[in-house]
């Protein structure tokens, strides 16, 4: 049996923004081990299809004006690249996702 990760290390990852797949695969886990360990901590986790805080005119500015990467925009919205992604698709932009 897998130990449960660790309730700091999982806190952290997650105010990165990153995903439970994303933290699963980092920490050698199941995506489900990483869902208990979140609520174990007392971790909210993010609801999935979040709707987008902004204009498709604002996102333009922010990545394509200013240059900011997928990655970027996610952290400054506190959202996964994976839903950032998912905002700059309905927007028809597509950056590298990884970029800062």
């Amino acid at each position: 049996m897998q130990a449960p990760p660790d309730g700091e290390a999982m806190r952290c990852l997650y105010d990165e923004g990153r995903t439970e797949r994303e933290m699963a695969g980092l920490l050698g886990v199941s995506r489900r081990r990483v869902a208990d360990a979140l609520l174990g901590a007392g971790i909210e986790r993010r609801r999935s299809g979040l709707p987008r805080p902004m204009s498709r005119d604002e996102l333009f500015s922010l990545a394509v004006t200013n240059g900011l990467s997928q990655s970027r925009l996610a952290r400054m919205f506190g959202v996964a690249d994976a839903t950032m992604g998912i905002w700059l698709g309905e927007c028809g932009l597509v950056l590298q996702p990884h970029l800062t």
